[in-house]
């Protein structure tokens, strides 16, 4: 979908945080909130996000797993996902850590005008052999409403 001929930004949106929020707790855990306001029924609302997600292995076992959703909500309703995996072998007492980047691009049409909390969370599922699992440095979700045509 492109941008239509004298199609205009109307306004623009943005969140971002460096904070540290620990995710290894299974369930889901919001990590950005966004209000997104728009004036006229049926804007187009473009979504952009993005997150690190360090993960550090316990020194248990021989392998280690984990397993999730990064999820994009509008007013508590799920608009889209991607799925977090990862799930590889390991030497036994041994630490590993490494990064995972979960990103999500959406275009909305919300139901109504007004006001639109947009939310990114990520649901846990499986944290095997994991000693920690967080969300790390930079975490950013942006939103660019289209305008009608002139």
């Amino acid at each position: 979908m492109g941008l239509a001929r004298g199609e205009i930004v109307q306004f623009f949106f943005d969140t971002q945080s460096l904070d540290i929020q620990s995710i290894l707790t299974l369930g889901e855990h919001t990590i950005l909130t966004l209000d997104v306001t728009t004036d006229a029924f049926g804007q187009r609302v473009k979504l952009d996000s993005m997150a690190v997600i360090q993960y550090i292995t316990n020194t248990n076992g021989t392998s280690f797993r984990l397993d999730g959703t990064y999820r994009l909500y509008r007013d508590d309703l799920l608009i889209s996902f991607t799925d977090i995996k990862k799930d590889e072998s390991k030497a036994e007492d041994f630490v590993q850590a490494g990064d995972l980047y979960p990103n999500l691009t959406w275009v909305d049409v919300p139901p109504s005008t007004g006001t639109h909390t947009y939310e990114i969370r990520v649901n846990t599922t499986n944290t095997t052999n994991l000693q920690s699992l967080d969300i790390t440095t930079a975490h950013s979700l942006n939103a660019i409403v289209f305008g009608p045509g002139i």
